[in-house]
């Protein structure tokens, strides 16, 4: 392999090196991703699969609500929210978020 000793030593870029400087700001990532979504958009658009789909769903979330919100509802929350109110004003609230324990033990049942 022939290497250009200003630019890279030992398969490393030498320090002050400009090569390699990315894709310009502005162009779109080709990573295939948009190509996904589009892809999948198209299929909703199409009535028995968006149907199909909703059956899917009421049929996880009927087998077990609690999960079907962790898994699916708590990811779109935000993790962190900043909450301004105007002058004069008093905002109240209260939230608390607690994982799901899922090696079967439960915070409501009493041991006996």
């Amino acid at each position: 392999m022939k290497t250009d000793k200003k630019t890279r030593n030992n398969g490393k870029f030498v320090k002050g090196n400009n090569e390699g400087k990315g894709r310009p700001k502005g162009t779109p990532n080709h990573n295939g991703l948009t190509a996904c979504l589009n892809a999948i958009q198209d299929m909703f658009e199409e009535k028995k699969n968006a149907k199909k789909f909703r059956d899917a769903v009421q049929k996880a979330f009927d087998k077990s609500p609690l999960n079907f919100y962790a898994r699916f509802g708590m990811p779109l929350l935000p993790k962190n929210l900043t909450l301004t109110a105007p002058e004069g004003t008093e905002v109240q609230a209260v939230i608390t978020v607690k994982p799901i324990q899922k090696n079967g033990s439960d915070d409501t049942k009493k041991s006996t």
